[in-house]
């Protein structure tokens, strides 16, 4: 029996333990988890990857102000995917914020290079049932399993390559020793990716000229091992969805939308919806979740046309969608953050025009902006009144 392979990726510093104002407040990824129906449906298996820095201390800084674990956390869901895959599988990636770059470089991963057929069945982590997440396979293990070894030199080979040539040439070196499996993507679901690399850049800029340098140099280190090659959506993904945060208004949260690749198949399906709210408004973390239940409920929606099984009495129980009233958050409302980020409200109409794709605003957000109750950051300008409208949500 054919079985859909379900990868959850979390943000950085998230996990189902987090806190915000005294109350566990999980994502909208380990919501989406617990939401699958898994007892009913055996053939769906879930694969849950926590954000980076979410271990000890020092990994909680290291990992969650530098690309530490980035590489770490990929090759845990690539290796999920390489153990369970068979052909005829389905293929299905979640994440928000650094996890969303995690998934979208894991589409980018098995689009060119596919799925090694010796690491099918071979323990490749020690994956453990987690009751936070609601029986969804999970993973500590500190070291990219020897299997995946030569996998990770080779796309690590193939990211620093400076020219086109040198990153085929990898590929092909790497195919004509290895039998692969080249399958499809069913459907990528993300919450507001943002940077070329799940974090946010530039990092803050002091006073002091040798801090300055410092970032400067990270900033290079970073971009220059972990960035997004290409943000265009990959061939071999069927469909992907991208919630997007109108609010936001830190400098460094800039999204990376998704371009469409002009050799695309005829039926893949890309759409990019704007919702109100800030990043965690529309990935899930804060303890007023009325935002962002309402991105989750439109991402359950369209994982339900690509085929996966849900609770309905989870759903109804657990997700509780207040897009008229849910309270918008201002990070930058702190004295430190703004001295750490600097103000820019998205520039939603560039942004899009950039990626060469329409902007589409929910009606939820809509609705909000044109209400006076209804307290908000944004107003739409001219031309987003016009733009596009997903009708549901």
């Amino acid at each position: 029996m054919s079985k859909k392979i379900i990868i959850c990726s979390d943000g950085t510093w998230n996990d189902p333990e987090q806190l915000d104002r005294g109350s566990l407040v999980p994502t909208n990824v380990v919501k989406l988890a617990r939401a699958l129906a898994l007892a009913e449906n055996p053939d769906q298996r879930i694969f849950y990857d926590p954000g980076v820095g979410t271990g000890n201390s020092l990994d909680r800084w290291t990992g969650g102000l530098t690309g530490k674990g980035l590489i770490k956390n990929l090759f845990d869901c690539y290796g999920f995917i390489a153990e369970h895959y068979e052909p005829g599988d389905k293929i299905y990636l979640f994440g928000f914020s650094r996890g969303a770059y995690t998934v979208r470089s894991l589409s980018g991963l098995i689009g060119r290079f596919g799925i090694d057929k010796s690491l099918n069945q071979q323990q490749l982590a020690k994956a453990t049932t987690s009751a936070a997440t609601g029986h969804v396979a999970e993973t500590r293990t500190e070291e990219i399993p020897k299997e995946l070894q030569s996998i990770k030199q080779q796309y690590m080979a193939y990211k620093t390559s400076a020219t086109d040539e040198k990153q085929k040439a990898v590929i092909n070196d790497y195919k004509a020793h290895t039998d692969c499996y080249e399958p499809d993507i069913e459907m990528i679901g993300v919450w507001d990716t943002v940077g070329s690399l799940g974090i946010p850049l530039p990092l803050p800029r002091y006073r002091f000229r040798y801090l300055t340098m410092l970032n400067t140099w990270v900033e290079r280190w970073l971009l220059g091992r972990y960035r997004f090659l290409n943000v265009q959506l990959n061939t071999r993904v069927r469909s992907a969805y991208h919630a997007l945060a109108i609010d936001e208004n830190r400098k460094a949260f800039l999204p990376t939308l998704w371009k469409k690749d002009p050799n695309a198949p005829a039926g893949q399906i890309l759409e990019q919806v704007w919702f109100a709210g800030i990043h965690s408004n529309i990935g899930g973390g804060y303890a007023d979740a009325g935002l962002s239940d309402n991105t989750l409920l439109w991402m359950i929606d369209r994982a339900k046309r690509h085929g996966l099984a849900f609770d309905e009495a989870y759903i109804n129980r657990r997700i509780n969608a207040d897009s008229f009233y849910g309270e918008l958050r201002d990070e930058r409302k702190k004295l430190i953050k703004k001295l750490l980020f600097a103000g820019c409200r998205r520039p939603i109409t560039e942004l899009c025009a950039e990626a060469g794709v329409d902007v589409v605003i929910a009606n939820s957000a809509r609705k909000r902006v044109e209400s006076r109750i209804c307290k908000t950051a944004y107003t739409l300008d001219d031309n987003l009144k016009g733009a596009a409208c997903e009708p549901n949500f």
